[in-house]
């Protein structure tokens, strides 16, 4: 998959622990991050997954349903994915 990006610097922040109790820190450390930095951005984007869950812990019954619908209306030919991403 290719697509533009709209500016001149492209950036991801990851997380990676060895605790779940440091774990539990890196959504804080990650908005904090983000905040520094949003007023320079683009845009920004929060959107992968545990990888070692599977992918039916995130997408069930009517969420799924939900999601679907969504994406059909603003995705229908799947330009968005993601490791555990509906439809991925």
């Amino acid at each position: 998959m290719a697509l533009p990006v709209p500016s001149d610097n492209y950036f991801a922040v990851y997380t990676i622990s060895e605790s779940e109790d440091r774990a539990a820190q890196s959504p804080s450390w990650v908005d904090t991050v983000m905040a520094k930095i949003r007023e320079h951005a683009v845009g920004s984007y929060v959107g992968d997954c545990d990888l070692k869950l599977p992918h039916e812990w995130y997408w069930k019954g009517h969420i799924a349903q939900q999601i679907e619908a969504i994406r059909q209306n603003w995705d229908p030919n799947s330009l968005f994915c993601a490791a555990h991403g509906y439809g991925s």
